[in-house]
Parts: C-alpha cells; structure tokens; sequence
C-alpha cells in the first residue's frame, strides 16, 4: 500500500467484497452494485487484493501500514468504521454482505446530503460547481476520517 495520489489509467474498478464469492453466496447481482465497488490502484487490486474476501486482505494491509492509516484511506472511499467491521467478520457471510451493502448505502447517502444542504446554504455553486464538488467531497470525507494522518493522505488510495 502506498500513499501515491494514482492517475486514471492505473486505476481498476474493484469489487470490494469478490464478484466470485458474490456470484456463489448473494442473488440478483447485487455484488455489481456500486455499492460493491472502488476504484483502487491495478497493482494493489491483482497482486495484494485479487479475489480474496476483505478479511483476508485486511488484515494483512493493516499489519502492512497499521490500522489508523488503513482506516482512513477505506474512509475515504467512503466505507465508514461500521462498515469497516462488517468486512472483517470471521466468518464472512451473505448477511454480512447485506450488512455492508446497507451501511455503505447509509454513508453514501449520508456525503450526498451534506453536499446537497452545502449547496442550498451557499446558495448553489454556479459556473465553478465542479471545483466546489469536489473540495466539498473531499471536505466532507476528511471530516469523516478520524485517523492522525494529514489531510492530503487521507484521501490517497491504495
């Protein structure tokens, strides 16, 4: 794991609990949800992730760069600490699965909201609204983060 800011071309769209667990334990193609989904780095998603289930992979990332640091970078992929636990369930079940699907649904909708009441409060974001999405984004995710890491690596990937 490294904290280097990756560019679009190196990164995969990684199903976060495995598409060949979900295939054989969840119906109706929930494990394609985005919900079920990060962008992450090429190399971290073959060579450490693969298709392993995340408390397989977890542990090791943490034991790799520690808990604090491992935490706030899946914040900022908007996996909250609840969320955070439910993947490292031992074992890992379709419940589990349903779980995190609700409680990242729950912290996705929580960023949307606050975006949404930031907008009205400032009275919309005119010609400059991406740049302001953005920063809001990322405000919002750094507000989330409780680890002591800075600001800017907080919302490095993997």
């Amino acid at each position: 794991m490294t904290c280097d800011v990756p560019q679009h071309g190196d990164l995969d769209d990684h199903h976060i609990v495995p598409d060949t667990w979900c295939k054989k334990n969840i119906k109706g193609g929930l494990g394609n949800s985005i919900l079920n989904r990060t962008p992450l780095t090429a190399d971290t998603n073959r060579r450490v992730i693969k298709a392993r289930l995340p408390n397989t992979y977890l542990p090791e990332l943490i034991t790799q760069s520690g808990e604090s640091t491992v935490r706030g970078i899946l914040e900022s992929h908007f996996i909250s600490p609840v969320a955070f636990d439910i993947l490292l369930r031992d074992p890992f079940g379709p419940d589990d699965f349903e779980a995190f699907i609700a409680e990242r649904q729950r912290t996705f909708q929580d960023a949307i909201e606050t975006l949404a009441a930031l907008t009205v409060r400032t009275g919309g974001w005119g010609r400059n609204w991406a740049a302001h999405a953005r920063f809001s984004v990322q405000e919002y995710v750094i507000s989330r983060t409780k680890s002591s890491n800075s600001a800017a690596a907080r919302m490095n990937h993997f």
